[in-house]
């Protein structure tokens, strides 16, 4: 009898676990919803960029421009040192047209990147623009040294801005699978605009 009760209780015991595993196995998670949920998580929203034609061809033009004008400005004095020397003099203060421009660079990149999460892009841009056309025409136009170290320091406030903002720019309204192109852009066209300067400033200083 002992034999037969245990036979009985394992043969029991068996069939209650075969019956209870479909269930253990069951989950409230669809497994074809899994693979969507992920597609979505890995591709994010959707992006589409506004300005289309002519007048996205225009903005990138502009704002190319725009880096190319920095870049070019940049080496300008390279050519032109004796003659600058030889008109407003105070050869000690000479090295400091390079610095005063190329510092902005290294002391407002980071204020100008924060600035234009802040404030709106466009008009921003236009004031760096702005900036720069202005530190540019006191250097153009000034009488002595100091005047020119300040225009060239404004300048590169203004130019650390355009380059600044041509990045945030193209990286705020492009869509992300065309994004790399057009910020790929830009370093050519600072290469550009650096060899450039010393032939552009060359021409009308010989002439």
């Amino acid at each position: 009898m002992n034999e037969k009760e245990t036979t009985s209780t394992l043969s029991g015991s068996l069939s209650t676990g075969k019956a209870e595993s479909p269930r253990r196995s069951e989950s409230p998670v669809n497994p074809t919803e899994k693979p969507t949920d992920a597609a979505e998580e890995e591709t994010g929203p959707e992006y589409k960029r506004e300005i289309h034609g002519i007048k996205w061809v225009l903005t990138v033009a502009a704002i190319l421009s725009c880096v190319f004008l920095y870049a070019l400005d940049t080496t300008v004095v390279a050519d032109i040192q004796p003659n600058i020397i030889a008109s407003l003099g105070e050869f000690q203060k000479f090295p400091w047209l390079a610095t005063a421009y190329a510092l902005p660079a290294t002391a407002l990149v980071l204020i100008q990147s924060k600035m234009y999460g802040i404030f709106d892009i466009k008009w921003l841009y236009f004031g760096y623009v702005v900036c720069f056309e202005v530190g540019s025409a006191i250097s153009g136009g000034s009488p002595t040294m100091n005047s020119l170290i300040v225009g060239r320091m404004i300048a590169g406030v203004g130019g650390c801005g355009i380059y600044v903002g041509s990045l945030t720019f193209f990286s705020v309204v492009t869509t992300p699978k065309e994004r790399p192109l057009y910020i790929a852009l830009i370093s050519p066209t600072w290469g550009l605009g650096t060899v450039l300067g010393p032939i552009v400033s060359l021409s009308p200083a010989t002439a």
